[in-house]
């Protein structure tokens, strides 16, 4: 089967650019207080309004040509195409997919395991979502 589009070249930013990149000042309190495996990563701040995922490789891709409502439909295209592929390999966790790609069809929509496994096809990369393991107290929140 012959692509229908063109692949995108991603590769990422690796070193932080202050005059690009805002180090999001929550998020990296939560990782001082996670395991000391994360210690080192840099939480970047993106738009929290639903294309997060999205806004990320945006930014680390560095081309302009690319927007987030094109990751998005790249990542439903991928999705449609290999349905029966991410119904086996992940439905049990996040549900049925027909469910998850008409909701993914919604533009601000956050993303889920469905979408970070269809898009890291579409890039061709592996992408981390870290959740760090606290154990909250009430004293972190301030």
């Amino acid at each position: 089967m012959q692509p229908i589009l063109m692949p995108l070249q991603f590769r990422p930013t690796q070193v932080f650019d202050e005059t690009k990149h805002v180090v999001d000042t929550v998020a990296k309190k939560y990782l001082e207080k996670a395991t000391h495996v994360i210690h080192h990563l840099v939480p970047i701040e993106v738009i929290a309004d639903g294309n997060c995922l999205y806004h990320s490789i945006v930014l680390l891709m560095n081309n302009p040509a690319v927007t987030t409502s094109e990751l998005r439909v790249r990542t439903i295209i991928e999705l449609v195409l290999n349905e029966s592929y991410y119904q086996t390999m992940y439905s049990q966790h996040v549900g049925p997919i027909d469910i998850a790609i008409k909701a993914i069809c919604k533009n601000y929509t956050f993303s889920e395991l469905y979408e970070i496994a269809a898009l890291c096809n579409v890039l061709q990369c592996n992408i981390r979502s870290v959740y760090p393991k606290i154990d909250f107290q009430q004293y972190m929140a301030t």
